[in-house]
C-alpha cells in the first residue's frame, strides 16, 4: 500500500513539475480586452488556448477604449483581443489579424418605455454606452439625446438590473452571442459595417500569419462539433 501511495505521490509531483517547467518556457505577452459578454465567454478563452499552443503565455489586462488608444500606440501591449477594425483610423500602428464577426449596435430600452429613432432625439432622454466619444465618433452618430458613458459593457447590464439606467447602447454578434440580455426592447441602430477583429501591434506582425492560421483551425472544429451535435439532435427526436 505504501509503495501504492509513493508511486502516486511522485506522478503527481513529475506532472506539476513538467506543467511548471511547460509554463516557465512559454514566452510572455500582454493583451489588453475590453469587458463584454461576448469577449469574457468566448474570445479570451480562444484566444488564450490558440497562443499557448504557439508557445505564448497571454496576460490579460481590462482596459477601457480610451485608455486602451492611448497604451496600444505606445506599445504598452502586444495586441487585443478583439476590437473594431473602425480603430485603424486612430491607430496606425494597429494590425487587424482575424475577423471574429460582424457586429450589430442596438439601442435596448426597459419595456414600457418608448425604443424609436425619435428617442435618440430627444433632449431629455438619456442613453449610456462606453467609451461615447471615440465610439460615436468613428460610427458618425450624433444624437440630441444626452449620451453618458459608463466604465464598460458588461456594467451597463448591472446598472439595468439595478433600475439605475432605462436605455443603452448594446453590440451583438452574429454568431458569437452574448447570453441571455436583461428582458428589454430593442432598436436597431444603422451604422457601418461594424466588424470584430483580433488585433496585434505591428511589432508583433510576425505572429499574425501563425495566430490567423490557429484561430482558424479553432473555428472550423468548433464548427464541425456544432453540426455533429445538431445532427445527433435529429436522429433523436
Amino acid at each position: 500500500m505504501k509503495m501504492v501511495f509513493y508511486f502516486v505521490h511522485c506522478l503527481l509531483f513529475c506532472c506539476f513539475f513538467s506543467d511548471a517547467k511547460e509554463t516557465a518556457r512559454l514566452k510572455p505577452l500582454v493583451f489588453s480586452y475590453v469587458s463584454h459578454p461576448i469577449i469574457e465567454l468566448h474570445l479570451k478563452p480562444r484566444i488564450s488556448d490558440a497562443y499557448r499552443k504557439l508557445g505564448y503565455k497571454v496576460r490579460f489586462v481590462n482596459m477601457p477604449s480610451d485608455r486602451f488608444i492611448r497604451q496600444f500606440e505606445s506599445g504598452a501591449v502586444d495586441g487585443d483581443v478583439a476590437r473594431l477594425g473602425q480603430l485603424t483610423s486612430v491607430l496606425p500602428s494597429m494590425l487587424l489579424v482575424y475577423q471574429f464577426d460582424q457586429l450589430e449596435l442596438t439601442l435596448q430600452c426597459r419595456p414600457g418605455l418608448s425604443c424609436t429613432e425619435a428617442d435618440l432625439e430627444d433632449p431629455e432622454n438619456l442613453l449610456f454606452i462606453p467609451a461615447q466619444n471615440q465610439v460615436f465618433r468613428m460610427l458618425q452618430l450624433n444624437y440630441k439625446a444626452q449620451v453618458y458613458t459608463v466604465r464598460d459593457w458588461s456594467q451597463l447590464i448591472d446598472l439595468y438590473n439595478e433600475g439605475k439606467i432605462d436605455r443603452f447602447f448594446w453590440l451583438e454578434g452574429h454568431r458569437l452571442k452574448t447570453g441571455q440580455l436583461p428582458q428589454t426592447n430593442s432598436l436597431l441602430i444603422k451604422t457601418p459595417q461594424l466588424a470584430l477583429y483580433h488585433v496585434l501591434h505591428k511589432s508583433n506582425a510576425e505572429l499574425a500569419p501563425l495566430i490567423k492560421a490557429e484561430l482558424e483551425k479553432t473555428r472550423r472544429k468548433r464548427a464541425s462539433a456544432d453540426i455533429k451535435t445538431e445532427d445527433k439532435n435529429t436522429t433523436t427526436k
